[in-house]
């Protein structure tokens, strides 16, 4: 049976959903399922539409308290055209070149930030004055007992309590 003559069939109120789930299988060649909407889903749905129509409707209002500024705006930008054009991609370009040459920079000094393992030996054995904090979880320092000699375990949430403590010296933090 066509789905739109179970459709036809089914009148208002009338809930033959097994005639309907059939033909729609039958239509669609899968499983399909009926979704009945409750009183709850009646008030979800009165609600979002509510906040659909405010939505909406505050920036319709806007756009009609402002419908004659951008109507001047739109005649210049139509007067200006290409020149126009091509400063704004100019300005984006340069944005985006900004924007990924501070991060090019950003990711570079994080990269000398990090200490290799020979490196702090190599400053552990010539009595540098390092801090080395693990800041690992108290489950990770359950489960893995093991940590750098010498190192201080401070869990991460708590380590501005320990600030005083750790200012001015040299610190290595590991999490792993």
């Amino acid at each position: 049976m066509p789905v739109r003559d179970a459709l036809v069939q089914i009148a208002p109120g009338d809930y033959r959903a097994d005639e309907l789930r059939q033909a729609l299988e039958v239509a669609v060649g899968k499983r399909t399922s009926i979704v009945r909407i409750d009183a709850r889903g009646l008030r979800l749905l009165d609600s979002t539409a509510l906040g659909v129509l405010l939505w909406a409707g505050v920036w319709i209002g806007v756009g009609y308290v402002f419908s004659d500024a951008v109507a001047v705006v739109a005649l210049h930008v139509a007067a200006l055209g290409l020149r126009l054009s091509v400063v704004l991609a100019a300005l984006l370009g340069g944005y985006i070149l900004i924007k990924y040459a501070r991060r090019r920079l950003y990711l570079r000094r994080l990269r000398a930030a990090s200490v290799s393992p020979q490196a702090l030996k190599r400053r552990l054995d010539a009595g540098e004055d390092v801090t080395i904090v693990d800041l690992r979880t108290p489950l990770d320092v359950a489960a893995v007992p093991y940590a750098i000699p010498g190192s201080r375990w401070v869990e991460a949430e708590h380590i501005d309590r320990h600030e005083a403590e750790l200012r001015g010296r040299d610190l290595i933090l590991y999490c792993s």
